[in-house]
């Protein structure tokens, strides 16, 4: 993951293309850490221990974004297998969405999904 995959919802730096100004000033070098610190430590490290740690809720991140991972489709199924969860209409419909990149082959995904599940 990395903040220029960032198009559209800005939660690194409030600038297209993921960046944050250099700063001109002690003032603004101590803004411009601490800015950089708050969004370590309250959005991506979280992310990274959730899914270092195989927790569940690093299944609602995939379906949020799914571009942060590279394979999403198989996060998602191992998770849910995992934690013995199942996920709700809307979270499948995200799943199967195709405004979302979480599926490869939409038809062998579903197909391993369903083979998946009802083990």
């Amino acid at each position: 993951m990395n903040t220029s995959m960032e198009s559209s919802f800005k939660s690194f730096a409030p600038k297209f293309g993921g960046s944050v100004d250099l700063p001109r000033n002690e003032e603004e070098r101590k803004k411009t850490c601490e800015w950089i610190y708050a969004k370590v430590k309250d959005i991506y490290l979280p992310r990274a221990m959730n899914l270092i740690e195989l927790k569940p809720e690093t299944v609602k991140d995939i379906i949020l974004f799914p571009d942060y991972y590279a394979y999403p489709f198989l996060t998602i199924l191992y998770l849910i297998k995992k934690h013995n969860m199942s996920l709700s209409d809307k979270e499948m419909e995200s799943v199967f969405s195709k405004r979302k990149r979480i599926l490869g082959n939409k038809s062998f995904d579903k197909q391993l999904l369903n083979t998946y599940l009802s083990e």
